[in-house]
Order: C-alpha cells, then sequence, then structure tokens
C-alpha cells in the first residue's frame, strides 16, 4: 500500500540524542529544576549489567498466544487500579509487574499501523503531567465513549510520570479497542535515564525494578496509526529509507529505539520549512519539507 495521506499528525520536542545528554530536566510549566542525569561512566557500566538489557524484568517471559480475554476478574482488578491512580497514586510493584504482563497480552497483536476508525480524540506529549492527562479525559470525554489516540512521550520531565505511564496503561487494557497508545522517542532506556523517568522510579521505589518493567513494554507499543485510512499519525516524522506504510507494518519493533534507521526516524524526524531532506540538529532522525 502506498503511504498517501493527508497530513501526518506527530508529536514532537526540543530534545536531543546523543552521548552525553546532560541538560536541566525542566517540566513545560517550570515545577521541574532537578538536574538531569548524565551518562557519565557509572551510567555506561550500569547500562551494560546484565539486569538493564532488554526483556530482564520478565513481564514477557510467559508471552500468551492470543490476545488478552477480559475476565469478571480482570476488569474488576483494572477498575480498581484506574481509582487509585486516578488519585495520583502509584500502584505498587507487584500490581505493576501485573499490570505490564497483561498489557504485553494486548499490546504484542497490534499492528505496527494501528488502524483507527473516526471519530477519535488525538492527544500530544503529556511527559508527566498527570493532571493535564486527566483534565485530557475531562474535555474529551470518559472511555468507553471517546475513542483516544495518544502520540507518545508520556515519561520524563513532570513529576508523575510513573502514575501517568500507569493510568495510561491501565486504561489501554481496560478498553483495549477505544485507547490506541504509541510509541515517543522517550518511551526509551536511555531517554529516559537521562530526563527523569528512571530517577523517578527510583525514588518512588526504591530501586530500578519498575523502569526496567515499564521500558521493556515500551518496546511492544506501536509506533504509528492511521486514522481513517487517510490521517497518518506518529510522535515523529517520516523516513527517507520508508516509501510506503507496508514498510511500517513490516518493521521488527520489539526493541529498544535504535540510533538510527527507519524506526528511530518514525519517532525523532520532525516537519520542516525548507523542502526535502535535512540532518536533524536533535543528532537523531531527519528534518523533511513538505516535498
Amino acid at each position: 500500500m502506498d503511504m498517501e495521506i493527508d497530513d501526518p499528525m506527530h508529536g514532537s520536542d526540543e530534545d536531543q540524542l546523543s552521548p552525553t545528554l546532560d541538560e536541566d530536566m525542566n517540566s513545560d510549566d517550570g515545577k521541574n529544576n532537578t538536574k538531569a542525569r548524565s551518562n557519565d561512566e557509572d551510567t555506561d557500566e550500569e547500562l551494560e549489567d546484565f539486569n538493564f538489557k532488554p526483556g530482564s524484568s520478565g513481564i514477557a517471559d510467559h508471552k500468551s498466544s492470543k490476545p488478552l480475554k477480559l475476565t469478571n476478574t480482570n476488569i474488576n482488578q483494572l477498575d480498581q487500579w484506574i481509582e487509585h491512580l486516578s488519585k495520583c497514586e502509584p500502584l505498587s510493584e507487584d500490581d505493576v509487574a501485573r499490570l505490564c504482563k497483561m498489557a504485553v497480552d494486548v499490546l504484542q497483536f497490534e499492528e505496527n499501523v494501528k488502524p483507527i476508525n473516526v471519530p477519535v480524540t488525538i492527544c500530544g506529549d503529556v511527559h508527566g503531567q498527570f493532571h493535564d492527562l486527566l483534565e485530557l479525559f475531562k474535555i474529551g470525554g470518559p472511555c468507553p465513549d471517546t475513542n483516544y489516540l495518544f502520540m507518545g512521550d508520556y515519561v520524563d520531565r513532570g513529576y508523575y510520570s510513573v502514575e501517568t505511564v500507569s493510568y495510561l496503561v491501565a486504561m489501554k487494557v481496560r478498553y483495549p479497542h477505544r485507547i490506541t497508545i504509541l510509541r515517543g522517542n522517550h518511551e526509551s532506556r536511555q531517554i529516559t535515564q537521562v530526563y527523569g523517568f528512571y530517577d523517578e522510579c527510583l525514588r518512588k521505589y526504591g530501586s530500578a525494578n519498575v523502569w526496567k518493567m515499564f521500558t521493556d513494554l515500551f518496546d511492544y507499543f506501536p509506533v504509528t496509526a492511521l486514522v481513517d485510512n487517510k490521517i497518518f499519525c506518529l510522535h515523529g516524522g517520516l523516513s527517507p529509507m520508508i516509501e510506503t506504510i507496508d514498510q511500517v507494518r513490516d518493521l521488527n519493533r520489539i526493541q529498544e529505539v535504535p540510533h538510527e534507521g527507519p524506526m528511530c526516524d518514525l519517532l525523532w524526524s520532525d516537519p520542516d520549512d525548507r523542502g526535502g531532506w535535512g540532518i536533524s540538529p536533535r543528532g537523531a532522525g531527519f528534518t523533511f519539507g513538505q516535498d
């Protein structure tokens, strides 16, 4: 299928992918002035540790061969988690593990290009701003009455990344055909160690276990969506290595976000007023013009 689209909807930011990400970690509203972690030698050693490698959390060790079928027990549990999270209170580590395992059995069966019917409410970056997320649901309408497409970047910068991503994942599992959660460039092991999510997990849980669970889960998020077979939606932008939507469908997305290549471009590229392709100043992806 040729990539014939009206307009790529995308959520971008000004992050950079480089060996020494050491900027201040500031939320959009200026509340979070915590110093960002830099990729120093200690961090490099941690990343080489087996426990930090993709899949080490164990949430996908016993994946189902069929999509998760919600039982009354599952529904009651999810409703309890959603109610708890709606008060901006994090789940226990054991409950996060249960939630992520359930989510794997939903997300692993979704396509790289998730088809979505209209009407749908499309939401951009949330970045740990939990109360803004609740306001989005308040304005847009509750599930399952409203379909939602979230475009990635649920964590980092804000104070409540744990609650934000937990709430969205719980809503996704509870209403799998009403909520779509795409992957953004911040749904990444490298980026979250710099911009706040990793440190927040350590602060709230006392270990990196919850961070490992969620970053393993991020590998299963779809990377794009196609609304009404007309509007191509993704967090980043286009890639010079991708000419058709079928090429996106064929990508292996179950991995950490690469530093280069088509999957990287889909999450990092940005539109630009200049025509043609250009080198992105962010160090990953490309800039692209209307042509």
